[in-house]
């Protein structure tokens, strides 16, 4: 049994502190098969996490309450990744995707995926998640940007 305790913040409402211990993976999840137990969590409206927007700030998650989320499934049926630099200056990929006509371009952050190979454009079942605050240079405020946490093609 593994030993986890309730460690929520504002914007990561759904995080738990696990216990020291051995990680293991789970062989033989595709996309399909998540979807097949988990549809009823994939996001189809065009508000992601609360916002049709690439950030939210912590105003923003705090006017939500109890109904903010910060992780999702979506499933937009055609993605396209790009390579680009990120706001430090640090090479990013990047994934563009529409939810109901509401257009998405976030940073990929999925360690499995092959940054030195782009995927390439097709259907894909996307982890969507919300970054930990940060203030970009001029703001006057944090904001938790969106993120791909997690890439799964559709076969």
């Amino acid at each position: 049994m593994i030993n986890r305790s309730p460690r929520p913040t504002p914007y990561h409402p759904e995080d738990v502190l696990r216990a020291a211990g051995t990680w293991r993976g789970v062989a033989g999840w595709t996309a399909t098969s998540v979807l097949e137990d988990y549809d009823d969590l994939v996001t189809r409206s065009p508000e992601l996490l609360g916002s049709q927007g690439d950030r939210l700030s912590l105003g923003q998650i705090a006017e939500l309450g109890a109904a903010h989320r910060s992780l999702t499934l979506v499933r937009p049926g055609d993605v396209s990744f790009s390579r680009t630099t990120s706001m430090s200056g640090n090479p990013q990929v990047r994934a563009s995707f529409q939810l109901s006509g509401v257009s998405y371009n976030l940073s990929v952050t999925d360690l499995t995926l092959d940054h030195g190979h782009l995927p390439a454009r097709g259907d894909y079942l996307l982890t969507i998640s919300l970054g930990v605050p940060f203030r970009p240079i001029g703001a006057s405020e944090d904001y938790c940007f969106k993120i791909v946490a997690g890439v799964m093609r559709i076969h």
